[in-house]
């Protein structure tokens, strides 16, 4: 495995993590809008990873296809 594909799925699980706990963080907010910015902003961290993740694991595998 490439460097860059641990880095990427390491990147993925710290973003999954934090996602957790935004909604963890949202369940215990009196207020409705504090809550929806919280399940916002974890969605866009979970999204952003699986884009990171996504986009690594498609180069890496496009530059061992080039290489066989």
């Amino acid at each position: 495995m490439q460097r860059n594909t641990l880095y990427a799925i390491i990147l993925f699980c710290g973003f999954a993590v934090a996602t957790g706990a935004l909604l963890v963080a949202a369940q215990s907010m009196a207020d409705a809008y504090a809550r929806t910015v919280l399940i916002s902003m974890g969605s866009a961290l979970f999204g952003a990873g699986l884009t990171v993740l996504v986009l690594r694991l498609l180069a890496a595998t496009d530059a061992n296809q080039k290489g066989a």
